[in-house]
């Protein structure tokens, strides 16, 4: 009830409202990626043959930011290992 009080107001924004500013964002971002400022996480699955148990495990939750199933490493093709 104390935001109905105080009459607050919730806007939200879309990035195609400050296209203009995707150059400078981009920049900034990452200079703030290479400095350490900001920080993700990312696992990465080597193999299509590990993408099914990969996906179920992403949709239970076991994983946290990106997940990347990798399909090669240094050139090779899985189907070549």
């Amino acid at each position: 009830m104390r935001i109905i009080a105080k009459r607050l107001t919730l806007r939200g924004f879309t990035v195609r409202e400050h296209l203009d500013l995707a150059p400078e964002f981009g920049e900034r971002f990452r200079g703030w990626l290479r400095d350490g400022s900001i920080v993700y996480d990312e696992t990465v699955i080597d193999g299509l043959a590990a993408a099914p148990a990969a996906l179920t495990d992403l949709v239970r939750g076991r994983y946290t930011g990106k997940t990347v199933v990798r399909l090669g490493v240094g050139g090779e093709r899985d189907a070549d290992r």
